[in-house]
């Protein structure tokens, strides 16, 4: 089962030098979400991670992966207690995402996001790691493509922005920082299945014979996968001298619009199932979010990094969703 899942979720290019001499230290900051726990399960294939990955979240708790590898997620607050200087890499994950809005007020979102940014930002400083990644969103951008500057009207994307200066800061200390600007992810362990349009489309697929679009207008989106994200945070840290930050967009070597997408799940998962959809009104403006490709294509370049397709992407993420989810 484990070869067949993670068949193509594995790290490529000039991350895999970063375990060629000896095996790093890592802290994992919000590890029980869907990109904790696919960076776990890559770093299950170079290192014995009960004894070289510290993860931290919001409470205590076991993390499994599907071979079933177990590792204890601590406390956030336990972050303080983390030797200084032991650790290489810190990978920061925690964050209220945009989906939380609506669970929180404003103010409340707002100021949680902020003290979660600080304590790792304090902590990572205290602990002078090498390498620090934190992901960013691509809703630091407006639909003009400018930087959003309203907390009110978009406070998620503010923060993250907020979030970018604070820690790119870091390299005033030697550290290397990298920043990418995540759009739209694939791959295992992907969660929240109803609110995200590549995992609901899988898992309709998967457990019926239908797949249903509501929208009417045109959605269009270039989909990356955890793995080939991954390959360049830990790629672009080779690249960095210490002292020095990268942020950069996200963005896979196709775009597809939601329809098209749907057929490519049909014809890859389930030829049976039928996509239903309302008519397209062409007066409503399409729904592109869609990062930069230059950059990021000058990455997968340079760091040889061997880039996932999205066909690669549909099967890979189908394989984990019908273990996990018992879905067919």
């Amino acid at each position: 089962m484990k070869q067949k899942t993670f068949l193509l979720h594995k790290l490529t290019g000039e991350a895999l030098k970063l375990f060629v001499q000896k095996k790093p230290e890592f802290i994992i900051v919000g590890a029980s979400g869907w990109l904790g726990m696919a960076t776990l399960q890559l770093l299950s294939d170079h290192l014995k991670i009960s004894e070289k990955v510290t993860c931290f979240g919001s409470i205590k708790k076991t993390l499994k992966l599907l071979d079933g590898t177990t590792l204890v997620q601590h406390p956030l607050e336990e972050l303080s207690d983390y030797p200084k200087g032991k650790a290489d890499y810190l990978l920061n994950y925690a964050f209220l995402t945009k989906e939380n809005e609506r669970t929180f007020k404003q103010q409340e979102y707002i100021k949680l996001n902020r003290q979660i940014s600080i304590k790792v930002f304090n902590e990572a400083k205290r602990i002078r790691v090498a390498n620090l990644s934190t992901i960013s969103s691509g809703s630091v951008y407006s639909k003009e493509r400018s930087i959003v500057s309203d907390l009110s009207k978009n406070p998620y994307g503010y923060l993250k922005k907020e979030e970018e200066v604070l820690f790119s800061g870091l390299k005033d200390l030697g550290m290397k920082v990298v920043i990418p600007r995540v759009f739209n992810l694939s791959g295992p362990y992907s969660n929240k299945k109803e609110f995200y349009m590549f995992s609901s489309l899988l898992a309709q697929a998967l457990k019926s014979n239908e797949m249903v679009i509501t929208s009417k207008k045109r959605i269009f989106r270039s989909f990356i996968s955890t793995s080939d994200l991954l390959s360049t945070i830990f790629g672009s840290m080779k690249l960095l001298n210490e002292g020095e930050s990268v942020i950069y967009d996200t963005c896979g070597d196709s775009v597809v619009e939601i329809g098209e997408l749907a057929l490519q799940v049909k014809d890859l998962i389930n030829k049976k199932a039928k996509i239903i959809r309302p008519d397209i009104d062409e007066s409503l403006s399409p729904d592109k979010y869609i990062g930069s490709r230059s950059e990021y294509e000058s990455l997968i370049n340079k760091l040889e990094i061997k880039e996932s397709s999205l066909q690669d992407q549909i099967v890979n993420t189908s394989e984990y969703m019908k273990v996990a989810y018992n879905l067919k």
